[in-house]
């Protein structure tokens, strides 16, 4: 059995609106930092890149504190 995908699922708040470009092949980019609270009330920040139909779909509906 093959796995094609890697797949995580952050739960957390964007810091900023989703920053969307494309590669100089054409293809979607969009990059995000994303604020995720946790134990004692740490806040972690991930940097996050979405490829494709991810980014442009994060594009669209994330924005800052969503």
């Amino acid at each position: 059995m093959a796995i094609d995908n890697n797949v995580v699922f952050i739960n957390g708040n964007a810091t900023k609106d989703v920053e969307l470009r494309k590669t100089s092949s054409g293809d979607d980019i969009a990059s995000m930092t994303v604020a995720v609270n946790g134990y004692n009330d740490r806040v972690s920040y991930i940097d996050t890149i979405l490829w494709g139909k991810n980014a442009e779909i994060a594009s669209k509906y994330v924005t800052k504190g969503k």
